[in-house]
């Protein structure tokens, strides 16, 4: 506890003295309150702000999770897969996945082999330069993702049913603005 600050007596209402957002339960205040008490450097909507969001996200990766377990696919998986289904010539290079999917080059890598092991994905010589590759989808990868689009688009659809197209296009716009979260082939010069 920062010196200066004294114990909250029993009973005491904690609120914080800076903005938050509107509706936050009086449990979440009081948290917030005492993070405000005892560092100087917190600011409750900030805190708030970051905290909803890794909620929302760790929420969003469980149901996403269950969803692919009758595939045998993680969510990583299944990402590299559309990552590779959605691009043109459907191979990209291990270097423009790890990009794509804001991941190290040694975690793909490692994806690349546990996809490869399952026959998803295949490993093809790059045309111009014989010490890198491309990676493509095998068939067998293309059939699981069709078999399985009815139900992703439908959880898709699902996780995010109770915000209307206007604030889903907001979240979409406002999540963009987050450092770090647009991927290099996605910004505009």
């Amino acid at each position: 506890m920062r010196t200066g600050a004294r114990p909250v007596a029993q009973g005491e209402a904690l609120t914080p003295r800076k903005r938050v957002a509107p509706g936050t339960p009086q449990a979440e205040l009081e948290r917030l309150a005492l993070q405000e008490r005892t560092h100087p450097s917190a600011e409750p909507l900030s805190i708030q702000t970051a905290i909803w969001l890794f909620r929302a996200y760790g929420a969003a990766m469980h149901e996403f999770s269950d969803s692919l377990r009758p595939l045998g696919l993680s969510p990583s998986a299944f990402n590299m897969l559309q990552a590779l289904v959605n691009t043109r010539a459907q191979k990209l290079e291990p270097c423009e996945l790890a990009d794509r999917l804001l991941v190290s080059r040694p975690s793909v890598t490692g994806l690349i082999d546990t996809l490869e092991a399952k026959s998803l994905v295949v490993r093809h010589p790059h045309p111009e330069d014989r010490r890198r590759v491309l990676v493509g989808l095998t068939d067998k990868a293309r059939e699981l993702l069709e078999s399985h689009y009815a139900d992703h688009y439908a959880f898709l659809r699902s996780l995010v049913g109770d915000l209307s197209e206007d604030e889903r296009a907001t979240l979409v716009s406002l999540l963009r603005r987050i450092r770090g979260a647009v991927p290099d082939q996605l910004r505009e010069d």
